[in-house]
């Protein structure tokens, strides 16, 4: 009988705490509809009216991605190429995300420029670019089928014009660092090639083996095809397709209500505790207690 008893008292102790929190949530719900609207009222206020009145008080970003095609070298040939630049894709990739790099290029063209960039020390400007990427603000990535290399920049609205030319100059820059190498060692694995048939064709005769000698020729006359249709190492293909980022005003707004909707609940079960401590001399003294022997210098 007893454990029914204790069992009953446990469930009314929670039901009444229960009922002790919705009652201080009503006694306190003008405090905490009336905070939460306003704080409401203020974000839409900032959010979607102050950019039409002030436009450039919160100036709107883009996502602008530019799409990079690379040239497709056969596979006869790139398993023949050293390692470094036997994927051109790769090496794209890794040029395009090198911070060293991207100093460089962007002292020329800074799609991210703002009235304070311009005045950055070295280390600075450095540090603004490690956040760049750390912030994916700079996104590189290779496409899963197409021999192409994809780059995302997020960027003030108004600088897509210098984003573009910071892209191209990036191109350009590639194009002129690799194109040399790898034409080099194209030229170089041709070369091979040949010695390696005149060889085979001064041994040459009626019981030789002619698969060694068409294998080089095959890939030969591969590299001449390649090299008859070869432009450039990489392009922009495309115009940038370009999306604007209203920077999340909507969710913004959510999660500013509900983060000052929970601020103020907990401030209302604090005046709360604060009332009822006020109210019971027992508790008043001790939290006074704690408070004298919590003093620095008291021992």
């Amino acid at each position: 009988m007893s454990e029914i008893e204790n069992t009953t008292s446990v469930a009314e102790d929670d039901e009444i705490s229960l009922i002790d929190l919705f009652s201080v949530l009503i006694r306190y719900r003008m405090m905490v509809i009336i905070g939460s609207a306003i704080v409401f009222v203020l974000t839409a206020l900032y959010l979607f009216i102050m950019p039409l009145v002030f436009p450039k008080t919160m100036k709107r970003e883009s996502t602008v991605k530019y799409s990079i095609s690379v040239t497709t070298v056969p596979g006869a040939i790139s398993r023949e190429l050293p390692g470094r630049i036997s994927n051109l894709k790769s090496v794209l990739n890794a040029e395009f995300t090198d911070p060293v790099f991207l100093v460089k290029e962007m002292k020329k063209n800074n799609p991210y420029a703002s009235e304070n960039s311009k005045e950055l020390t070295d280390f600075e400007f450095n540090k603004f670019i490690q956040d760049l990427q750390k912030d994916k603000k700079i996104r590189v990535y290779s496409a899963a089928v197409r021999d192409e290399v994809n780059v995302e920049l997020t960027i003030p609205e108004d600088n897509l014009e210098i984003a573009t030319k910071f892209i191209d100059s990036m191109i350009s820059s590639v194009n002129e660092t690799v194109e040399p190498v790898f034409l080099k060692e194209v030229s170089n694995v041709k070369k091979t090639k040949m010695e390696t048939y005149d060889e085979i064709q001064k041994s040459f005769s009626e019981n030789s083996n002619l698969t060694d000698a068409q294998s080089l020729m095959l890939t030969v006359r591969q590299i001449d095809e390649f090299m008859n249709s070869y432009d450039c190492i990489s392009e922009r293909t495309v115009e940038p397709f370009v999306i604007l980022e209203p920077l999340g005003r909507v969710k913004k707004l959510i999660i500013a209500t509900f983060a000052a909707f929970f601020i103020l609940v907990f401030v209302a079960f604090l005046k709360n505790a604060i009332y009822n401590i006020k109210q019971d001399p027992e508790a008043s003294g001790k939290i006074k207690a704690a408070w004298d022997s919590g003093k620095l210098g008291r021992k």
